[in-house]
């Protein structure tokens, strides 16, 4: 009998089972199907997940947490921050994001120099509003309140929160006659958050602008061996690992019991408690259909239709790329179209520095879009075509990129983009009225015994939502 197990291929799940695990409850962590943490041919590695981290500067949250999990999780000479933190590109304009206030203000006035005022103005509300965006964190106020302790809670802070609000909402207002500017917001909230730019509201649109305060960091070798890592923590520490196998049912009672299909053998699994992600495939079809999840599924279902990742892997030889281009770049081809469908391309560049994800004198390229529809259910002829297009827009504002491409293989970067489906967050629509907007489903279920995780949960909050999901779920089955 397991205290709980844990469904899910995303770093929210392996959060999970680490709290749960390192707490001393007797853990398991099921992954379906064989998801890599990382791709490398030719001598080329690439992160499955290719989407900027962040909480990793001292004292912010994901640092604490991974050095509280084990102190030499953290490997201070494999991790160092980025100067410039982020590069957006726009036709004719692009704007360096530096680890200085001054450094940030000079390049909005080389690019925006008419604007330079309203911008400085919101640069100053943005920095007046970081400490109540980091009591949200601190106070727990990005849960959905479970009980009456946290209606009170929630309801003594919340007229100041609609103040905030109003506030921010204020500032933003103030460029919606400048459509690059707009565009530059709408860039950041959809790379750095999970919320789609058309449903966020302004606490999350101020979140997301969290980069421009905070240092951005570079992960030598690539993150997975952060990830690899973490899960090598929750073996030696006890925990039960299965990979590759298939879940066939799962029955809630007053115990949990979970049939699993593995290579040699069938097996049966109870436990106490079971934790899910809000990514897992069978989620609907093997919890949702039980008629005690009617009203969470009708909720999750109002959620709306997300925006899915699509990536392109690429070697390039670096005598092609600009001698000032960084490791984080944000393309927008199109200032007068929406963020989706290849017309947003964030690139994600090995560093020149880093000698174990490229060749020398080479760099790895992933490069992402997000797509209306999931790759799952594109053709490969589509998602060639898609790929072929990315390029092509990566050309118009690198003008060498295609000509010094030493690695493409379009048929696995396909493959791939359909594979972590159930591990990198998509993008999703918050229709549901809160002064927050960060939280589209709570991690607590109908079912005393059943708790979300994932992205979904505190989308609002991009990857820091990813690492507190975990944690409030494992924190529901740990009791504290």
């Amino acid at each position: 009998m397991f205290d709980t197990i844990v469904i899910g291929n995303d770093l929210s799940s392996l959060i999970a089972a680490v709290t749960s695990g390192l707490s001393g409850k007797r853990t398991a962590l099921l992954r379906e199907g064989h998801i890599p943490s990382f791709y490398s041919e030719s001598g080329y590695t690439f992160d499955i997940d290719p989407f900027p981290w962040t909480g990793f500067g001292q004292n912010e949250f994901v640092r604490q947490f991974l050095t509280a999990v084990d102190s030499a999780l953290i490997e201070e000479h494999l991790i160092h921050p980025l100067d410039p933190s982020l590069q957006v590109l726009f036709p004719n304009h692009r704007i360096n994001i530096t680890n200085t206030k001054e450094g940030c203000l000079k390049e909005f006035k080389r690019e925006f120099g008419d604007e330079i005022g309203a911008i400085e103005s919101l640069y100053e509300t943005l920095e007046q509003k970081n400490d109540v965006l980091s009591n949200i964190l601190n106070k727990g106020f990005y849960h959905r309140p479970n009980s009456v302790r946290d209606i009170a809670r929630f309801t003594g802070y919340a007229p100041a929160l609609v103040w905030h609000r109003l506030s921010l909402s204020r500032s933003f207002k103030t460029f919606h006659k400048n459509i690059k500017m707009q565009r530059f917001i709408d860039a950041l909230t959809l790379l750095f958050s999970n919320i789609s730019v058309d449903t966020a509201n302004a606490f999350v649109r101020a979140y997301a602008l969290t980069p421009l305060f905070r240092e951005q960091f570079y992960f030598t070798g690539g993150r997975h061996t952060l990830t690899d890592k973490l899960t090598s923590i929750f073996s030696e520490s006890g925990g039960f690992l299965f990979e590759g196998c298939s879940i066939v049912r799962l029955q809630v009672e007053e115990t949990v019991t979970i049939e699993l299909a593995m290579k040699d053998e069938n097996r049966t699994m109870n436990s106490r408690s079971v934790i899910v992600s809000e990514k897992w495939e069978k989620l609907k079809t093997l919890l949702f259909t039980d008629k005690r999840f009617s009203r969470m599924n009708r909720r999750y279902n109002a959620i709306g239709k997300p925006l899915h990742p699509f990536t392109l892997h690429v070697g390039v030889s670096d005598k092609g790329l600009p001698e000032q281009m960084g490791e984080h770049v944000i393309i927008v081809s199109e200032e007068d179209k929406t963020m989706t469908n290849g017309n947003l391309l964030f690139v994600e560049m090995s560093s020149r520095s880093d000698p174990f994800r490229a060749p020398l004198g080479k760099r790895a390229a992933s490069i992402s879009v997000f797509l209306d529809e999931s790759p799952l259910r594109l053709s490969n002829a589509e998602l060639q075509e898609m790929s072929y297009g990315m390029l092509e827009n990566i050309q118009s504002h690198i003008p060498f990129f295609k000509e010094n491409i030493d690695h493409l293989n379009i048929e696995k970067s396909i493959d791939i983009s359909r594979q972590y489906q159930e591990v990198i967050c998509r993008k999703y629509s918050n229709n549901r009225s809160s002064i927050l907007g960060i939280s589209p489903l709570s991690s607590a279920t109908p079912v005393h015994n059943v708790f979300l995780t994932g992205g979904m949960v505190f989308a609002g909050l991009g990857f820091i939502g990813e690492i507190l999901s975990g944690i409030d779920a494992a924190k529901f089955v740990i009791g504290g």
